[in-house]
């Protein structure tokens, strides 16, 4: 049994070129992606050759690497788009269909219909595909159900580009005062905590945040049965570099779709992994 499940891991590294594990997805070094999943919606499924049955399929998700040759499913209603850093652009689909991801392109297989090539900006080009963490803050891959009742962290989410005082808002579900605020890093040590009011805070120009670090934030409060915690949510102050290519960015893309949206977090995030 053991054996039998060991396959089916890497044969799903091997159409994927990326697993989930602990929040974050692993990529197969052996393996090099040639495409990245930027929207996903409804049932896409990857395998490894067209003739695969369904057990022997995997459900593609947003920000998978793809590797050259594996097969997409598209059910009816589903569908996606893929970007091509080789030749910069992507190719938006729709199911039902068959497609076979190719190097710089996606190529419809059968009666499917013809994906739409989508023009990318040039910078993002320099995506690299070989990063073994393609998930950007602000987009939760796990979530729990959403609970009127809860508290619901809201802003900052993701990277932020603004200068100037960092300004949390939330909003309080059926809890009641006192709500507090709580900062932490990656580990989960706490950064700073606060009581707070109302549903927004200004955090004080004393706390000093290193830009470039993951942080995670959140808000608590007074439930009928105890104390009631919002989700943890990511947040990134950008570096200069970041910054200065997000304004780039940002003249170029002046109406952007949510593909782009997504290859711009993803590039910042990159570029700040360089000036570590």
């Amino acid at each position: 049994m053991r054996s039998q499940q060991s396959k089916r891991v890497w044969r799903a590294i091997a159409l994927g070129g990326a697993l989930l594990f602990g929040g974050q997805w692993e990529v197969s070094a052996a393996l090099p992606c040639v495409s990245l999943i930027v929207d996903v919606y409804g049932q896409v499924s990857l395998a490894e050759k067209s003739s695969a049955r369904a057990e022997q399929r995997w459900p593609a998700s947003l920000f998978q690497c793809v590797t050259a040759r594996s097969v997409m499913w598209f059910e009816a209603g589903a569908g996606a788009t893929l970007y091509f850093p080789a030749s910069g652009v992507a190719y938006e689909t729709r199911g039902p269909g068959q497609y076979q991801v190719a190097t710089d392109q996606l190529l419809a297989l059968g009666d499917a219909a013809r994906p739409r090539l989508r023009p990318m900006a040039d910078e993002f080009k320099k995506l690299r595909l070989d990063r073994a963490d393609l998930t950007p803050g602000g987009i939760r891959m796990r979530t729990r159900s959403e609970d009127d009742n809860l508290p619901k962290a809201v802003a900052p989410r993701g990277i932020v580009i603004f200068e100037g005082p960092l300004r949390f808002t939330w909003r309080t579900g059926t809890t009641s005062a006192p709500h507090r605020l709580r900062i932490a890093r990656r580990d989960l040590s706490t950064l700073y905590e606060s009581s707070v009011q109302g549903e927004a805070f200004e955090l004080p120009d004393s706390v000093v945040l290193t830009p470039g670090e993951s942080l995670l934030w959140q808000i608590d409060g007074a439930g009928a049965a105890g104390t009631l915690v919002s989700d943890r949510v990511e947040f990134i102050i950008a570096t200069p570099a970041a910054r200065a290519l997000a304004r780039q960015l940002d003249q170029t893309l002046q109406q952007p779709a949510p593909a782009q949206d997504r290859l711009r977090e993803v590039l910042l995030r990159q570029v700040m992994e360089q000036d570590k």
